[in-house]
């Protein structure tokens, strides 16, 4: 239900009770910045006395990398995962790209190449630990973030940059040109020639990583591996059956949830860009499409398609693959799930906080998807909020469930009742759901709802969750802009 002031009204917003069960896109830059098209090393103006002048000059001389055509190499400029796999396949031309087609983007053959290599690629954004992986796969390893540092610094191809440990390699960094090419510089003298073999299937490794990784942390991570990749988190949600979620949300666009159990990452969720893996699985990709690379490369069984999800078995973890049925059945989230570890279903006696979590949680899965999408994300409102908890407490107490309440209160009456003034407002509400990933997919899979949360017009959201009632968990969001 959409309102504007007066109250007209202006979407009506077909209401959900549907029962379930429960069961990380890099922005590309152009070919010249690092095609072979300007200064020669020697004069470079930005580079005497840098650090790395002499690994640029023998990348210059390589023909891997190059100036700008103002005379500057830009070392300390960002380079993403194009910009490093071009620089690394031009270190071995023995691979032999094919040559580019009229249709091709400048770094298409290189992706090819890659794929062909079974070299995992599709990491956004792109870092050090991304780096670390790649670099391993060249070397015939499949390994997470935290197994390929710890190689490259036992192989001698890093120092780390702070200290020569895991923690001093600082895999969350973003990495300059300056770095990247050291990196290659040092795979170069560690590796002369390189074969044309791909690598192993991860599944044949000795590596516990999962096929997916978020932001670089795989199953079975530490909680302090992922402090020292990510940071603190910004918040920490009480959850399930003793676990702990870790909630990083300062960055809507790498938005990034990670269960902690017993010390050790036991599920990863997100509905952000935020993956990486050996087969660019990634959301925003045809959902069918990585049910199907799931199937045929990593053995997915126990394939169950849902409502709104397809969840299956994968070495031994569990996965959840959301879908967009409204934006051509795109992949709109991931959830895994480490071996033995299940979230709780309705049946399970919800505590207060963890309503308080889920509710903070449903704000920020909106926020990501509108990020996603080149919208303004919300901005939490605690009077909406208010207004949200009790009608989700109504409406379970009194056993109805509607945007009107057995008094006749509109939302809109509610929200003025506590204080809101707005220009436009509107609500959304469910029940039935387990938790915070299905109730969100639920409502952009039912075209009103989803009106509501991708509307650029409406700007703060209050969240209100309440556990009782037939239903179980009752969901009520308000949005408004005042």
């Amino acid at each position: 239900m959409l309102h504007k002031q007066p109250h007209s009204l202006i979407i009506r917003v077909a209401f959900m009770a549907v029962l379930i069960t429960l069961l990380a896109g890099s922005v590309i830059p152009s070919q010249q910045t690092i095609g072979v098209h300007a200064a020669a090393a020697s004069s470079f103006k930005d580079t005497n006395g840098h650090w790395a002048a002499s690994v640029i000059d023998w990348a210059a001389r390589s023909k891997i990398a190059a100036g700008y055509e103002d005379g500057t190499f830009r070392p300390n400029r960002t380079v993403q995962e194009s910009d490093f796999i071009v620089m690394l396949m031009r270190a071995y031309p023995e691979l032999k790209l094919r040559q580019a087609g009229p249709q091709d983007k400048w770094y298409d053959p290189a992706y090819d190449k890659a794929e062909e290599l079974n070299w995992p690629t599709g990491a956004s954004p792109f870092r050090r630990g991304e780096a670390a992986v790649l670099l391993a796969a060249v070397n015939g390893r499949s390994l997470s973030v935290n197994a390929a540092v710890q190689w490259l610094l036992d192989e001698g191809l890093s120092n780390g940059k702070t200290a020569p440990t895991v923690a001093g390699f600082k895999a969350a960094d973003t990495m300059t040109r300056a770095e990247a090419l050291t990196f290659i510089y040092n795979q170069k003298q560690y590796k002369p020639e390189l074969g044309s073999s791909p690598v192993l299937p991860a599944a044949k490794q000795t590596d516990t990583q999962t096929v997916l990784s978020l932001r670089g942390t795989a199953i079975g991570d530490t909680a302090a591996s992922v402090i020292s990749r990510l940071g603190e988190p910004n918040r920490k949600d009480t959850a399930d059956n003793g676990m702990q979620w870790y909630v990083y949300n300062k960055d809507y666009s790498s938005f990034a949830m990670v269960g902690i159990q017993s010390g050790k990452v036991v599920a990863l969720f997100s509905n952000a860009k935020s993956w990486s893996n050996v087969n660019a699985i990634q959301v925003g990709m045809d959902a069918e499409q990585a049910l199907e690379v799931f199937r045929s490369k990593h053995g997915a069984t126990s394939v169950l398609k849902g409502e709104d999800y397809y969840s299956f078995t994968s070495r031994s973890n569990s996965y959840q693959l959301y879908r967009d049925k409204l934006d051509g059945n795109k992949l709109a989230a991931i959830l895994v799930l480490a071996e033995g570890t299940q979230l709780a279903g309705t049946n399970q006696t919800v505590s207060a906080d963890r309503t308080a979590a889920m509710e903070r949680q449903v704000f920020d899965l909106a926020n990501a998807e509108r990020t996603r999408r080149g919208l303004q994300p919300f901005t939490w409102d605690e009077q909406a909020a208010a207004s949200s908890r009790k009608h989700s407490k109504d409406m379970a107490v009194n056993g109805y469930f509607s945007h009107t309440n057995l008094q006749d209160e509109s939302p809109f009456d509610r929200m003025s009742q506590e204080g809101i003034s707005y220009r436009m407002a509107a609500e959304n509400i469910a029940a039935g759901h387990a938790n915070a990933f299905h109730v969100h997919i639920g409502w952009m899979n039912s075209q009103g709802h989803r009106t509501n949360l991708m509307n650029e017009r409406l700007a703060r959201l209050g969240v209100g969750i309440y556990a009782g009632g037939s239903y179980k968990l009752y969901y009520t969001q308000n949005f408004f802009t005042p």
